[in-house]
């Protein structure tokens, strides 16, 4: 299994690398999975590295939690590669309207 991780490209003053991407490479079984894609607004930099480490295919996103800098970009991963995606219990509702989690964003 190669670890590739990918930073993503939201500077924060005081951070070297404030959000961060992984994609997984199982060469024995010619698949490759990310984990936490980040947000939206990575897609550029996430596309193309699954691209080049990826052999320009995604069989799973795996996602530790929904927060959006986490899991923002996994329905553009579904989109482009029909990847299904794997979420804890809890965050499926937040992945189907994020909704509330938006709101809880903003008033943060």
């Amino acid at each position: 299994m190669d670890f590739h991780l990918i930073d993503l490209p939201l500077p924060r003053m005081g951070f070297r690398r404030f959000i961060s991407a992984w994609l997984l490479r199982d060469t024995a079984r010619d698949r490759t999975y990310i984990v936490d894609p980040g947000p939206p607004s990575a897609w550029p930099l996430l596309r193309d590295a699954v691209n080049s480490k990826g052999n320009g295919r995604v069989d799973a996103v795996l996602l530790t939690h929904v927060h959006i800098d986490h899991a923002g970009a996994s329905g553009l991963l579904v989109r482009e590669f029909g990847a299904p995606v794997a979420a804890p219990e809890k965050g499926v509702p937040h992945l189907l309207d994020p909704s509330a989690l938006w709101k809880g964003s903003r008033q943060t």
